[in-house]
């Protein structure tokens, strides 16, 4: 009853996501991971993820100019609410995007095109970073328009990783394998656990670990729209650089981030929470697909704090809401948590050096908002700890 959306490129879903990097607070962080010290991320990892792709709030001068109207009126209507409006890094070059509203070049993320690949090169995306550096250290290469086929446990230690190679259009040019002592699964949350199920169900790996798979979820995410009196119809400026919290309810707190439109006259907000219950993925031999087994979230104890919070800010401004998309998940998380399926540094239970560093790690939720940052922290912390035993 859902469908999860991948980003298949050099740089994964940071070419396709909002740019959004923000910090849970760390109630919610410490309900969702007790095994972790927030005071480690906050002093140590979240930061280092931030200089690392150099991103940063929204500048008074870009949120002050035209194109930026909407992001203003979610300030004021938020504040209305009770709610504390905010300003999360976003791994966006406002120098760029000066640029754009300058007229200097086509403009992209200041009309609110952001998530479309932003062709004004205003997004910080991590073929610009991460994978840049990797390359650039002479240790690592790249490989686009490859497909990992299966993974299977080499004797006497090890794996080997099964690829295809293909063309722009799908087709198959060849297939080849890799060894490799250590491996590293970071195809997110929906391919690293369809890999690993599809493997464990061909008997390539052998590691009786039945909780692959399991504690899957959507992080709480619920799309939702409001016609809005006061806004235009002109394109809403990006990235999504505006968020709220919404602490009236301390079992169930919701975080708002505003999603910027490129058309019409709706304010479109992401709610997210801590969900109350997760699914599981399976693999489908027949289809080579994941399946997801999820019950729809419209019920629940924060389904219902989070609809509350929304009717709220709504009625703020004497909007109206109206049905935007649903069925469709923007942050999956979960399949190979740690604590269940993983170790704390993301060893997969059953298996020697075979590690999982990616949003599978996540138990359904990062903690009531975007999951960006705390995966990429998460991924910093998990291999500062590793490189030095290896």
């Amino acid at each position: 009853n859902v469908s999860a959306v991948c980003g298949a490129c050099v740089g994964g879903g940071s070419l396709v996501y909002g740019g959004v990097l923000i910090q849970p607070p760390k109630d919610a962080f410490e309900s969702v991971f007790p095994y972790l010290s927030y005071d480690a991320m906050d002093s140590i990892y979240y930061p280092r993820v931030i200089a690392q792709i150099g991103a940063s709030p929204i500048p008074d001068d870009i949120l002050a100019s035209p194109n930026y109207s909407a992001q203003r009126t979610f300030i004021r209507d938020v504040e209305a609410a009770g709610y504390t409006a905010l300003k999360p890094a976003a791994s966006f070059d406002w120098d760029i995007i000066r640029r754009e509203i300058a007229g200097e070049i086509p403009a992209a993320a200041s009309v609110g095109e952001y998530p479309f690949g932003c062709n004004s090169g205003a997004k910080q995306s991590t073929d610009k970073n991460y994978l840049k550096l990797a390359v650039s250290s002479g240790l690592a290469e790249v490989r686009s328009l490859t497909e990992v086929e299966m993974i299977s446990e080499k004797s006497p230690r090890g794996y080997t990783v099964t690829c295809r190679s293909i063309t722009a259009d799908g087709e198959l040019l060849e297939r080849y394998a890799l060894e490799a002592d250590y491996l590293f699964m970071a195809a997110g949350s929906m391919n690293t656990t369809k890999l690993l199920l599809k493997s464990q169900q061909s008997g390539e790996l052998n590691g009786a670990n039945q909780q692959i798979g399991q504690q899957w979820g959507t992080k709480g995410d619920q799309l939702l729209a409001q016609l809005h009196p006061k806004v235009s119809a002109t394109p809403q400026g990006g990235p999504a650089c505006i968020a709220a919290e919404d602490r009236s309810n301390p079992n169930h707190p919701v975080t708002f981030m505003h999603s910027p439109l490129a058309f019409g006259t709706l304010q479109l907000q992401l709610a997210m929470s801590v969900p109350d219950e997760t699914g599981r993925l399976s693999y489908d031999a027949i289809d080579d697909t994941v399946q997801i087994n999820w019950s729809t979230d419209t019920a629940t104890p924060s389904a219902m704090a989070r609809q509350t919070s929304f009717n709220h800010l709504v009625a703020q401004n004497g909007g109206t809401e109206v049905p935007f998309i649903e069925g469709q998940i923007w942050h999956p998380l979960g399949g190979a948590v740690m604590g269940d399926a993983c170790d704390e540094i993301g060893q997969l239970y059953g298996y020697r050096n075979l590690f999982v560093i990616d949003g599978s790690l996540l138990p359904g939720s990062a903690a009531t908002v975007n999951p960006a940052l705390t995966v990429a922290a998460n991924a910093e912390r998990v291999m500062e700890a590793l490189i030095p035993s290896l």
